[in-house]
């Protein structure tokens, strides 16, 4: 009984430690931001879910979808630039910058 107990705290805390090097990895591996798409980023409306660049005359609203380990304000340089053609552009978050951790629409 007492082996046993051992084998499955042994297995857990295998588990618990893969599952925390695992967010660790994916965490330190995304591709930052440059300098100039911080700065673009600051003219956006930022939540949660969704960075959203407003146009002025509203034509239609552009979704991006950003890469896997990438983080969405990587993309506020050309966001910017569809947002001032006149379109809103929203830029999808997604958790750990992995579109495969899709959030649930509410």
């Amino acid at each position: 009984m007492k082996r046993s107990k051992k084998i499955i705290w042994s297995i857990l805390l295998l588990i618990v430690i893969l599952v925390v090097a695992t967010v660790s990895y994916l965490h330190f591996s995304t591709y930052q931001p440059s300098h100039q798409a911080q700065i673009a980023s600051q003219v956006a409306t930022e939540t949660n879910e969704v960075t959203t660049f407003k146009a002025k005359h509203n034509k239609m609203t552009v979704i991006f979808y950003p890469g896997a380990l990438v983080k969405p304000d990587s993309y506020s340089i050309w966001a910017k630039q569809v947002s001032q053609a006149g379109y809103t552009v929203k830029i999808a978050h997604f958790p750990l910058n992995m579109a495969i951790f899709l959030r649930q629409c509410s």
